[in-house]
């Protein structure tokens, strides 16, 4: 890890045309940073999640927030975080961080931490008082530094989980 001053991430809302660098980031990321959590047969069962095809259904169904180390159009992005709601069985909705990948080489910087406090500011600007995020067992430890609390385990084929949630405001 470079030990250079990080520049602020420069977070804005992804559109479909971002799909295939996304994908390509949320790809490089699962291989490399899930790798020592999941076996590798489940590393792909979730990779097949984030083809250029799945992003682009989650980024026109989810609010997906992408960043960049530099303003450039061209620049690739080091970061990326989404947003989906899901109904309550008893009424209402629930705010779900779906997805947050940070490329291995931008890691331990910030990136990460920045992305979730823009998407926590988003989903309570949209009147959500509570975030919950299944958690990669390699990300659980980072979710709880931020103050999330475990609610349960969930075992999965695609990988397990561990679903934590967060008050907001």
């Amino acid at each position: 890890m470079d030990s250079s001053p990080t520049p602020p991430p420069l977070i804005r809302r992804a559109v479909p045309a971002d799909a295939v660098a996304l994908s390509a980031l949320i790809l490089r990321t699962i291989r490399t940073s899930n790798a020592q959590d999941y076996p590798p047969d489940e590393i792909e069962r979730v990779c097949a999640s984030f083809t250029p095809g799945e992003v682009a259904k989650q980024i026109a169904l989810r609010d997906v927030f992408l960043s960049r180390a530099k303003e450039a159009a061209d620049a690739p992005p080091v970061g990326t975080v989404s947003l989906g709601v899901k109904p309550r069985p008893s009424g209402g909705e629930t705010a779900k961080l779906h997805v947050l990948f940070v490329a291995p080489e931008w890691q331990g910087r910030g990136v990460g931490q920045k992305l979730v406090a823009h998407l926590e500011a988003h989903a309570l600007n949209q009147g959500h008082r509570l975030i919950q995020v299944s958690s990669s067992l390699t990300a659980r430890q980072f979710y709880q530094r931020l103050g999330y609390r475990e609610l349960r385990f969930e075992p999965r084929e695609e990988g397990s989980t561990y679903l934590m949630e967060k008050p907001l405001g």
